[in-house]
């Protein structure tokens, strides 16, 4: 078997990429998960509802961060000695389902970001936007 440097090279430009990709978007997840617990007092199901679609979108998240720094040490590794490791097949999909992930994570918020609708939080940020640009204004 030949040893795929191009490949390689790639791979291991393409994990951090995704892990920085997967990390914004559960950096999102969770300062919606802040705002969430503000308001969970006044409905326990839609707030349920919601925890339950933040957890899931971090737990993905985390574990595609993993596989990324999987892939990317296999890739880095496979450069310093000169072969291939594991199959570059196995790669290619690691990085295809680490691109899947982060659709996933950004479908999970947007049903988060639905249920903490119907709670309200949109309302309030909008309403105290006007009193933040007028705080503004005084200075």
């Amino acid at each position: 078997m030949t040893f795929h440097v191009d490949f390689w090279i790639a791979a291991a430009a393409a994990a951090p990429v995704i892990a920085l990709s997967a990390t914004v978007a559960v950096s999102d997840n969770m300062k919606l998960g802040l705002r969430l617990r503000t308001l969970a007092r006044r409905s326990p199901t839609t707030w349920e509802l919601a925890r339950k679609y933040e957890r899931r979108a971090f737990i993905v998240s985390s574990i595609n961060v993993l596989a990324q720094c999987g892939i990317l040490f296999v890739s880095l590794e496979a450069l310093a000695i000169g072969k291939d490791l594991i199959s570059p097949t196995i790669v290619i999909y690691g990085g295809l389902l680490g691109l899947l992930a982060i659709f996933y994570t950004i479908l999970l918020n947007g049903r988060a970001q639905r249920a903490a609708t119907q709670l309200g939080i949109d309302r309030e940020e909008r309403a105290a936007t006007p009193q933040q640009d007028a705080d503004y204004e005084d200075e």
